[in-house]
């Protein structure tokens, strides 16, 4: 997976461009990602438009991500999803967990 992160200047938010196979072996990416900001407060944003597959382990990291904010869904937004990835989330229910925006 490619994999490019950003943060705000106000340092709220960190947007995260994913592309390819989301898989295990991106953890260590993923989370230099997320951690440009301090978890208090903050936001993030997934661009997934780019992302045609997920494994497990994406799921878990996603999982990592929301307890980050406290378990505040609304803090989470996966953007742009396939249909493929779509499908996946939808089926584990994190359409229930995270916010999803087609």
């Amino acid at each position: 997976m490619s994999l490019t992160a950003s943060a705000s200047a106000d340092g709220k938010t960190v947007t995260m461009r994913l592309s390819g196979r989301f898989e295990f072996a991106d953890h260590a990416d993923f989370r230099a990602g997320y951690n440009l900001v301090s978890p208090a407060n903050s936001n993030y944003i997934l661009d997934m438009s780019r992302v045609d597959y997920m494994d497990s382990a994406a799921l878990g990291m996603l999982v990592v991500l929301y307890e980050r904010t406290g378990k505040d869904r609304k803090r989470v937004v996966l953007k742009g999803c396939t249909p493929e990835v779509l499908k996946i989330l939808e089926i584990s229910k994190f359409d229930q967990l995270l916010t999803i925006e087609r």
